[in-house]
């Protein structure tokens, strides 16, 4: 995982976009894990963040530093989800859930078929992915839990054996996380979904580029982008 930061907060990035913080009323996390969320009532004060059903109860009693147990290989962060003492406003999304494409549970945001929240289960309990439609009626997704070679079945999902026998996968539930990226790839095929991957890069370093996916990014991010991710610097 690559730890090189933007260089600029995320405030600032929004400012240079005409987007002020205290314009953010609505937050939505993929899911829980540390490095997909964060506290945000400091930055975005008027902000209600919103996680897939199932989060708060994965959460409850696994907290940092609270839970010291080793078998547990994901702690969550008690500022967000320790109701006593986190001051975060945020919520697990109620729906109404309705099926879209190949997936049985999504979110109109909306209500025009813009933008979508969809539940994609398997990384852990409340994982989210998103969907937007651009001006060519292609559809923009995300997808924080997954990379290129599962999407394109060039691999299985990585399942370790542990000195001691016992397996570890960055997915809790591997079945449904499988049925999940089955899903995203039948939308890829079928649908017009263009997927942005959080962990994988392969996108922005193919030779050809995918078009509608470059179209979300500003300016100064494509400027030499090929160059900048190979070398490790931020940009």
């Amino acid at each position: 995982m690559s730890c090189i930061g933007p260089g600029r907060s995320l405030v600032e990035q929004l400012l240079s976009t005409g987007v002020k913080a205290e314009d953010v009323d609505t937050v939505f996390f993929s899911h829980a894990h540390f490095d997909h969320c964060r506290p945000i009532a400091d930055e975005f004060p008027r902000a209600h963040a919103y996680f897939g059903p199932g989060t708060e109860q994965e959460c409850e009693g696994k907290m940092e530093p609270h839970n010291t147990d080793p078998s547990i290989s994901h702690k969550y962060d008690p500022r967000i989800f320790d109701r006593d003492v986190s001051k975060e406003r945020w919520s697990e999304l109620e729906g109404p859930w309705v099926k879209f494409g190949a997936f049985d549970k999504a979110m109109d945001i909306f209500g025009n078929g813009a933008f979508w929240i969809i539940q994609a289960p398997g990384h852990m309990p409340g994982n989210l992915c998103a969907a937007a439609r651009t001006e060519g009626e292609n559809l923009i997704g995300r997808a924080d839990f997954s990379c290129r070679a599962l999407i394109d079945g060039t691999f299985d999902i990585a399942v370790t054996i542990l000195a001691d026998g016992t397996k570890r996968c960055i997915h809790q539930d591997i079945p449904a996380a499988a049925e999940t990226i089955a899903k995203m790839r039948e939308m890829e095929r079928s649908h017009a979904f263009h997927i942005a991957l959080a962990h994988d890069a392969t996108w922005m370093m193919a030779e050809k580029k995918d078009t509608t996916l470059f179209s979300m990014l500003d300016e100064g991010f494509r400027v030499n982008i090929d160059a900048h991710i190979s070398t490790g610097k931020p940009f």
